[in-house]
């Protein structure tokens, strides 16, 4: 990751991390993937994070000065503060990818990023005080259609029982897809429907 860093347009430089899943035995490797099991992209990526979170935290290398120039991660919630960290960067930056593990990872109900319906709410959170904070009418542009994306996930997540623990999750799905006008809103559904689509045959052949 370090030589990638050596090209002063790069802000951070991720690469893939290696899925455990926790047994009674120890960790048992489950796949090689991309965190978010989203295939990585490199170079200004901003409208790729429209789509997913591909970033894995754990196997992140950045510059210093650009979680400082936004005042480090966001504090308004305990998880998902890494997701608008890495939208920031990547407006004004190139991300780059190692095309390989760089880090394990394992995946456990105690974690805090385990439950996918409070984890999908705080990134429509964070994204809803983004909107409101930001005036780069490209970049709110962008925030609405993640937000629209977010809400499509939080709508399936619900209807998968994975979002118990939102409070009408149906509901906050919707508000996060009402930023978008129609035209939009069906490009962006038909966009969602070919990536998740996309996603399940990655991870068939990681």
């Amino acid at each position: 990751q370090v030589p990638l860093m050596r090209r002063p347009e790069v802000g951070l430089v991720f690469g893939d991390v290696r899925i455990l899943r926790r047994a009674q035995a120890g960790a048992v490797p489950i796949r090689r993937t991309a965190f978010t099991i989203t295939p990585p992209a490199r170079g200004r990526v901003a409208e790729a994070l429209v789509r997913g979170n591909f970033v894995p935290t754990v196997a992140v290398l950045l510059r210093r000065s650009c979680l400082e120039r936004w005042g480090g991660f966001s504090e308004d919630s305990r998880v998902s503060a890494d997701y608008l960290a890495w939208f920031r960067i990547a407006l004004e930056h190139e991300l780059d990818h190692v095309d390989g593990p760089v880090a394990d990872y394992t995946l456990h109900e105690e974690g805090i990023s385990f439950d996918l319906g409070r984890s999908l709410a705080a990134r429509i959170a964070l994204f809803h005080a983004e909107r409101k904070r930001t005036d780069d009418p490209a970049a709110r542009a962008l925030i609405d259609r993640l937000l629209f994306n977010l809400g499509l996930h939080l709508s399936l997540a619900a209807l998968r029982g994975r979002a118990r623990s939102v409070d009408r999750p149906l509901q906050l799905a919707r508000e996060a897809r009402s930023h978008v006008d129609r035209r939009t809103a069906l490009w962006s559904s038909a966009s969602f429907v070919a990536h998740q689509l996309t996603n399940r045959l990655f991870r068939l052949f990681r």
